[in-house]
């Protein structure tokens, strides 16, 4: 089977999950590769038909277990007839539990085929100088095992094999984490008013007038705004996410390899 078109569907706030599915994609050697990027809020609305590619790479961070709620509703809008697809998840190097079955389920319903999968590590959400969890992640091996599985799938599809291995998870799925009902805020003295954390924030939840101001009802927590501030000006001051990062920074020190499935 020759591939010519990859299309890469992501929700990556942070950007990790889309640097791994692009090194996965460039392991397949097509001619061409279609992004389509479900992050920024423009995505939040769009009814998308996927039908005229070869082969689709689908990717998402995972959440404490389980795909981003506000991912799954954004995947759902996606209409497909049966490409193959490739399925991804990226954890902060704690668990995948049960993201990688939720997101093989979530695929199936939008008509895709899944035919292989993967769990590779990414910098936790939560890490920073002071918690460092994964920091760094994913490493150059890490997007060199994405190429390399990105090419045995290919010489799967070659050999004109579909089938999906079975992978990790649970049915019925763990709940998602219960986490404080807080967001991100601004240190104003550090505000260079750069609009970097708006830009970067996936469900429009920042406004910037005289200041900065988070709509903490639609705030993620997926700290893409802080990652993405060059000043250091957005911080999550709520002490419970402390120390959810804190004990994350101590049990998570040693590195976890990625997991394929094809």
């Amino acid at each position: 089977m020759r591939i010519r078109t990859i299309r890469l569907i992501t929700f990556s706030p942070t950007g990790t999950t889309r640097r791994i599915a692009d090194e996965i994609a460039l392991g397949f050697q097509g001619e061409s590769i279609e992004r389509l990027d479900l992050t920024l809020p423009t995505a939040a609305s769009a009814s998308i038909s996927t039908t005229t590619t070869d082969m689709a790479i689908i990717g998402a961070p995972v959440y404490g277990g389980r795909l981003p709620v506000e991912a799954v509703r954004r995947f759902k809008a996606i209409n497909d007839k049966g490409t193959p697809a490739v399925l991804l998840v990226v954890y902060g190097n704690r668990a995948v539990e049960d993201a990688l079955l939720e997101l093989r389920d979530l695929a199936s319903s939008c008509g895709f085929k899944p035919i292989a999968a993967a769990a590779f590590i990414g910098e936790h959400s939560f890490s920073s100088d002071h918690t460092p969890i994964a920091p760094n992640r994913p490493y150059t091996d890490d997007l060199v095992q994405a190429f390399r599985f990105g090419t045995e799938v290919r010489r799967k599809m070659q050999r004109q094999e579909f089938d999906l291995p079975q992978i990790p998870g649970n049915i019925p799925y763990r709940d998602h984490a219960k986490l404080p009902q807080t967001s991100a805020i601004t240190i104003e003295s550090a505000c260079r008013k750069c609009r970097a954390c708006l830009t970067a924030c996936p469900t429009a939840a920042i406004s910037i007038r005289d200041v900065i101001e988070t709509n903490q009802k639609r705030c993620i927590l997926c700290c893409a705004c802080i990652k993405k501030c060059r000043h250091s000006a957005r911080i999550l001051p709520d002490a419970q996410i402390k120390q959810i990062a804190e004990r994350l920074s101590a049990t998570c020190r040693e590195p976890k390899a990625p997991q394929t499935f094809y």
